[in-house]
């Protein structure tokens, strides 16, 4: 009885997940240290936000501020190689399974005074972190 209510919860959990996928903005194509142009940098309180372009794609990446003096700071109009991440995509384990999944929030807190959201109405559906970006300096890959 117990294998066949794991089955059937298994099933119904993937057919609820394929349908959830369907109803999803579109998929921005992040890839490992693409090159970005930087647009904007903007700060709002211990966090700077950095958007950027590639092709057709827009981008809002924040950073914690750090104190860096050995570095030259991300500035308007930029070329930069960053290793993007979504704060909305996470992988999750089921049994021996690993899929990817999406929270459905537009505004993530950071701390009791910093809301960040995306942006649909700008085509930014996305809300992200490099994990080579240290406030605003790149980290030199190893």
């Amino acid at each position: 009885m117990r294998v066949i209510l794991f089955v059937f919860l298994i099933i119904i959990f993937s057919c609820s997940h394929k349908i959830y996928e369907d109803m999803q903005e579109p998929k921005l194509n992040v890839e490992n240290n693409d090159l970005y142009t930087v647009t904007k940098v903007d700060s709002i309180n211990n966090y700077y936000v950095i958007y950027l372009k590639k092709d057709d794609d827009n981008f809002k990446v924040v950073s914690e501020k750090a104190k860096n003096t050995y570095c030259n700071p991300l500035k308007e109009g930029q070329k930069v190689s960053l290793n993007l991440k979504s704060f909305y995509e996470k992988k999750i384990k089921f049994g021996n399974r690993e899929m990817t999944t999406s929270l459905m929030v537009d505004c993530f807190s950071f701390n009791e005074s910093t809301k960040i959201c995306r942006e649909k109405d700008n085509g930014i559906y996305d809300l992200c972190y490099a994990e080579n970006l240290e406030g605003l300096c790149v980290k030199e890959s190893n």
